[in-house]
């Protein structure tokens, strides 16, 4: 089963990882090369410093629920309905799309 479906948000450190290892396969910049390489490069790294930008928030996510949640029984907030697997879009612009319906469970919301 991918990390992905276990509904954890510990992921998002997996999904940098993923980001960080895109530009070594589009390599250095070379002088003259193809603009859809350069801007493809400036994109993955643009898309690499959000993933770092959320995986910061998550973390701070993750201490705050764990501080005031100590009760692993607390920290559940529904459950998922339907998740596909992770795809990768080979297209122009490389993405990954990963996502999932989530039911919440209202009584742990104020």
């Amino acid at each position: 089963m991918s990390p992905f479906h276990r509904g954890s948000i510990t992921t998002s450190s997996t999904v940098a990882n993923i980001w960080r290892d895109i530009p070594k396969h589009l390599g250095e910049y070379v002088q003259g090369e193809d603009p859809t390489i350069t801007s493809r490069r400036r994109k993955n790294e643009f898309q690499f410093e959000d993933s770092k930008t959320w995986n910061e928030s998550v973390t701070e996510f993750q201490y705050r629920i764990g501080k005031s949640r100590s009760d692993k029984s607390q920290r559940v907030l529904g459950h998922v309905l339907y998740s596909p697997p992770v795809s990768i879009n080979t297209d122009e612009d490389t993405t990954i799309e990963y996502w999932a319906l989530v039911e919440l469970d209202r009584s742990k919301f104020d």
